[in-house]
């Protein structure tokens, strides 16, 4: 939120400073009083009994004491305290004996009306102080608010009140504005260059998903996943390489690599959010791309008590589901501000519906023969050809609970402790269901190619079956955050921060329903085409066609035989048609543990000029990563491969399921799309083929499992110069971080004996006895920053920042297990390996930006990098 002025006294008057207004009105009557009285002497005396409290609330019964005007910033007060005021002192007297040890002071303007301000701010967000150029604005409202109020006063004299007290009224305004004048202020008083995005109010974060609030920042975009976002890219660089806090803190992540998945994380838990686009001394190392830091709600922010809840109802057009989501936030204060609890939580669940035409992949040049190219003519270049052509509909049930619990005490006005955790059950079940056609490209006939050289007519009899996939990807995740931290104003003008914090991630392979895939089909014949239409399309397998060899006579070598009948084949959906094929089970568990522990001082003197800030820290982070794979690969799936006659699939396992005639509808080329497909439960079936043939299709760890140990160790110094250009304000921020960091990698490997023919589309790799396998490195960096901000003039500013980072390898670039990608025939054979000595990548940065202060205006930026 933005600062919030507190005027005390004045009838009516407001003051609007950032995105809030806050009001105090006396009784009018008293208005007047004081106004008579303006002349009373300086040592007129009041009896003071102001216990030890919050010295925001101290101040206003100060006012009511005293029948003066005060005003003070609510951002400058914070969470300051006092130890109370008792006894009979003039006002002077006073309001020194109050704000004694707070590092504020009071002056009294022309105007009678007491200004309380100083160089102490607050606990919690001390980098937000108001900058010196500010301060004659401030007096010169408060100029302006004093002349109003007295003009006010001959118009109140002959009004009479039973209250002899004030009527203290707050309004606070909030909202759009409010959070975008936040977010303003934020990149505005930042040493680097930084973008940020802020809520509404408590619990009212401007999306429902959180990387979908971070696409609006200008370099952002995002990855969706069931219409979500869940990743995002900040200038040009892939979720891998953004590192991503919770308060400061890194948090663990459910996925495969180090990228962290936005979705996890209900938008009703957050209150703020920072993106870093240049790094400094004081953020860990690893974001070459952004530095994120998502900011949660605490109780101090809140100052009493806050209740904040939603329900709503989300209606889902394709799946014509509506499904519920609810949150709420509560937070209280107590003991005179000294405790604090916040608890928050939220819960939604979406019911979705996917449609799609999908293929997975083209080929580059897998073999069609030159013979049957544009009849017979060939052609002389790269050629790419389809993989498959899928039409699929996927059902996603998507679950999410959230929930925050921050507990912040205060036992004195300068040491603070804060305890909180967070936690986030995400679980997405996913159904899908497909028909199918995976081409092979040396059975291809009658192709034609385009200019380019891309497939856009091909017909395959041999080698080719229609299959009906039954599929599930469940992704069920967990996600926990817990710190504590320890804030101390050791003196006005040094602070300390000591902070630890776990946090865990796990990802449930599910006894492999996280990738189940059970197949259903025959042998037949099929048509693709690609036309001016936006959609491709398939025909010619849809129909009755007695000239079709089975997959039976297939397996038993008799296909095209003199004398040998084919079986031939009924329409595209008689469940008669149907042999067992694939069955596959299999995911990836997933188990991210980081433990960090960080100290952080902070030497500031409030000057104006030449040395400023000084900042100092030391950094110790360990973060573990498992990733086990469970699969049936090693042969059990291929059982039944190549659609045998036995064992006959049970009457009723199969149904006919409509797509609806809106399949991809306004989509050019949908028209043609066949919507009928046949469904089956793949649970059932792998059961029923269990029993049948007594072979186990069920998940087993496969040895190209492996874990990644990361322990850092760090210091960073960083110091802000604040002085004159030409004669206009500059400030200067300079730092570097020294980092050195320890790599192990464990795990298993497998390896590849030969490769075998299971039938006419799946090869089976064979391989070895299990190998262990145990590597170490490690690497050291120090890292530079530089950050200038100039005011051109005084609604002009203008930022310089240059940095070297780092980003470390990905984790499954340093695991050394040799994997095997595909091992489908006439497909593209890939095979990965990583380098468990793989070092980081450095990058040094600079930016040039100018920001124009006035509310709507637009930002220039320019980017320059080079790669070290």
């Amino acid at each position: 939120m933005g600062r919030q002025l507190v005027l005390v006294g004045l009838g009516g008057a407001m003051l609007c400073v950032g995105g809030n207004v806050l009001m105090a009105r006396p009784a009018l009557a008293q208005i007047a009083q004081e106004k008579e009285s303006a002349d009373r002497p300086s040592g007129l005396v009041f009896a003071f009994d102001i216990p030890a409290m919050a010295l925001a609330d101290a101040l206003r019964k100060f006012s009511t004491i005293t029948n003066r005007s005060l005003l003070f910033s609510q951002n400058v007060i914070g969470d300051v305290r006092t130890n109370g005021l008792i006894g009979e002192f003039s006002v002077e007297t006073g309001l020194n004996r109050l704000l004694s040890g707070t590092g504020l002071s009071a002056q009294v303007t022309s105007y009678d009306v007491i200004l309380v301000t100083g160089g102490r701010q607050p606990i919690e967000k001390k980098e937000d102080q108001v900058r010196h150029q500010n301060r004659a604005k401030l007096l010169g409202s408060v100029a302006t608010l004093s002349a109003l109020f007295s003009s006010s006063v001959a118009e109140a004299q002959d009004v009479s009140t039973a209250d002899d007290g004030f009527v203290l009224e707050e309004i606070v305004v909030s909202g759009i504005r409010g959070s975008l004048r936040s977010a303003r202020d934020t990149k505005r008083n930042a040493s680097g260059v930084v973008d940020s995005i802020a809520a509404e109010d408590f619990g009212k974060f401007p999306d429902a998903n959180l990387a979908e609030s971070l696409q609006r920042i200008t370099g952002v975009s995002i990855d969706r996943s069931g219409g979500e976002g869940q990743f995002i890219t900040v200038r040009g660089f892939g979720p891998e390489f953004n590192t991503v806090l919770v308060n400061g803190r890194q948090i663990a992540s459910e996925d495969l690599s180090r990228a962290f998945s936005f979705d996890t994380i209900a938008a009703e838990l957050v209150n703020g959010i920072t993106v870093h686009k240049s790094s400094t001394a004081t953020l860990q190392s690893g974001g070459i791309g952004s530095t994120v830091n998502i900011k949660t709600a605490r109780p101090f922010d809140v100052n009493g008590f806050k209740f904040v809840g939603n329900v709503k109802a989300n209606y889902e057009e394709n799946s014509d589901e509506v499904s519920p989501q609810a949150s709420g936030l509560i937070s209280n204060t107590f003991a005179d501000g000294k405790l604090g609890i916040l608890l928050a939580a939220s819960y939604q669940k979406r019911e979705t519906r996917l449609d799609a035409l999908a293929s997975d992949g083209w080929l580059e040049n897998v073999g069609i023969p030159q013979a049957e190219i544009n009849g017979g003519a060939g052609f002389d270049g790269n050629i790419f050809s389809p993989r498959n052509l899928d039409t699929r509909v996927t059902f996603e049930d998507r679950e999410r609970i959230g929930g925050s619990l921050v507990l912040q005490y205060a036992p004195t006005d300068n040491l603070q402790f804060t305890v909180d955790g967070l936690y986030s059950s995400f679980d997405v079940k996913s159904d899908s269901n497909s028909l199918g056609h995976w081409f092979t490209a040396p059975n291809a006939e009658n192709v034609q190619l385009d200019a380019n050289g891309t497939v856009i007519d091909l017909f395959q009899e041999v080698g080719l079956s229609t299959d009906f996939n039954a599929k599930t990807f469940d992704r069920l995740t967990d996600t926990y955050l817990i710190g504590v931290e320890a804030d101390w104003q050791v003196t006005d003008s040094v602070r300390v921060k000591v902070d630890g914090n776990f946090s865990k991630a796990e990802r449930a392979a599910n006894n492999g329903g996280a990738e189940l895939n059970s197949i259903i089909g025959f042998a037949n014949r099929v048509r693709f085409q690609s036309d001016d239409k936006r959609l491709p399309f398939l025909s010619e397998f849809d129909t009755a066609n007695p000239n079709i060899f089975s997959g039976q006579q297939e397996l038993d070598g008799v296909a095209n035989l003199p004398g040998v009948t084919p079986d031939g084949v009924s329409n595209f959906l008689d469940p008669a048609n149907g042999d067992p094929h694939v069955q596959i089970r299999g995911g990836w568990e997933v188990d991210d543990k980081v433990r960090q522990l960080k100290s952080d001082f902070e030497w500031d003197e409030g000057a104006s000029q030449g040395l400023t800030k000084l900042r100092a820290g030391l950094y110790y982070s360990k973060q573990t990563k498992k990733l086990t794979r469970w699969d049936n690969t090693f042969g059990p799936h291929c059982t039944f491969c190549g659609f045998p006659d036995e064992p006959e699939i049970p009457a009723g396992s199969q149904t006919v399921f409509d797509l609806g005639d809106g399949f991809l509808g306004g989509i050019d080329g949908s028209e043609r799309l066949f919507t009928e497909i046949l469904v089956h439960d793949p649970e059932a079936l792998i059961a029923f083929l269990e029993n049948e043939s007594g072979v186990s299709f069920d998940a087993v760890r496969r040895g190209n499992s492996f874990a990644v140990s990361e322990e850092t160790f760090s210091g960073y110094l960083e110091m802000e110069f604040v002085g004159e250009f030409m004669g206009r304000p500059i400030d200067v921020v300079a730092g570097v971080r020294a980092e050195a960091t320890d790599v192990g990698v464990s795990g298993t490997d497998e390896p590849i004996t030969r490769l075998s023919i299971l039938d006419r589309t799946e090869l089976l790799a064979e391989r070895a006895a299990v190998i262990p396998i145990q590597e170490s490195s490690s690497y050291d960096a120090l890292l530079p920053n530089l950050a200038v901000r100039y005011e051109v003039r005084d609604n002009l500013i203008t930022r310089f920042a240059a940095s070297q980072t780092l980003t470390r390898p990905n984790l499954d670039a340093m695991s050394p297990v040799f994997n095997v990608t595909t091992t489908r025939q006439g497909g593209d054979f890939t095979a990965t390996s990583g380098n468990p000595d793989l070092q980081p990548s450095n990058r040094i940065t600079s930016i040039f930006r100018w920001n124009i202060i006035s509310g709507s205006r637009i930002i220039f930026p320019s980017v320059c990098s080079a790669r070290m």
